[in-house]
């Protein structure tokens, strides 16, 4: 729909959209026109900047927000409000677009002053993961999806499971000091993860974070405990044995028995696609 014909009406009271591309429009002005709006899942492909500074006193009611990151000038959040949004999910093209992300984690910070809760991304490089956590230190859930692949899994996983990991250094500045859940879900690949990097890192990680770490509480070194865990497999019937992440599964399963026992919700699933499709 062109932009033009949208502008020309008002909802007042919409709570939702999902997936409208609008050619050429503004997001700041569009969000004017919806001032109702919570949540709203956004393709960015037709994005422009908005040439008009939004009146101070207009301040979007969203709640959740999901993005497309599909080109769109990064200018295009500049004018952009949300200090009630809890849920962000960002989907990057192709090829991340790291002034995209900037601008909307400084839309997200410096002018909203948001206190995001759930963010989940989706093929997300670890430095750009670990960058947009260390920036919400309000997230207290976590949500990662990328493939179950020796080289993806390495680049886009092990350097965020070992920053997530507390020392117990009193000088460290933790990352995500208040997250409570943390869940991500793999697609199977032909080049499965080793053992050592899939296993050692969750659980270094999990140990560090949980209530009882070696029979002591860890309650002293950061402010919350992460309570809930869960990793999701996902194959088909032409790719890897799932017997490489069940091994794995029952390594984790034993290695933080303790940590369970003393409230860790733990949730490891394997499935397959092509039953799941049958």
């Amino acid at each position: 729909m062109p932009w033009s014909d949208f502008q020309q009406c008002a909802f007042p009271n919409l709570k939702k959209l999902d997936q409208v591309k609008f050619s050429g429009a503004p997001i700041g002005q569009f969000l004017r026109l919806s001032p109702s709006l919570e949540e709203y899942h956004l393709d960015t492909r037709d994005l422009t900047a908005d040439t008009v500074v939004p009146i101070p006193s207009h301040t979007s009611n969203l709640r959740r927000l999901e993005i497309y990151l599909n080109g769109g000038p990064a200018e295009a959040w500049n004018t952009l409000h949300t200090p009630h949004l809890v849920f962000l999910s960002l989907e990057p093209r192709a090829k991340v677009d790291r002034a995209a992300i900037e601008g909307v984690s400084s839309m997200l910070l410096q002018r909203s002053e948001a206190a995001l809760q759930d963010l989940k991304l989706l093929h997300f490089p670890a430095i750009d993961t670990i960058n947009l956590i260390d920036s919400h230190p309000s997230l207290t859930k976590i949500t990662v999806l990328g493939e179950y692949d020796a080289e993806f899994y390495q680049q886009n996983f092990g350097d965020l499971f070992s920053r997530l990991t507390i020392s117990g250094d009193k000088n460290e500045v933790i990352l995500g000091p208040n997250l409570q859940s943390f869940n991500i879900q793999l697609v199977g690949t032909d080049k499965p993860v080793s053992t050592p990097i899939f296993v050692d890192y969750i659980v270094n990680m999990l140990r560090s974070r949980a209530p009882v770490v070696d029979g002591t509480s860890s309650l002293s070194t950061h402010r919350s405990f992460l309570s809930e865990f869960s990793s999701e497999a996902l194959f088909t019937d032409d790719e890897i044995d799932d017997r490489h992440v069940n091994k794995k599964y029952k390594l984790i399963r034993a290695r933080l028995a303790q940590q369970v026992a003393a409230g860790l919700e733990l949730r490891l699933e394997n499935q397959d696609l092509g039953k799941l499709g049958a």
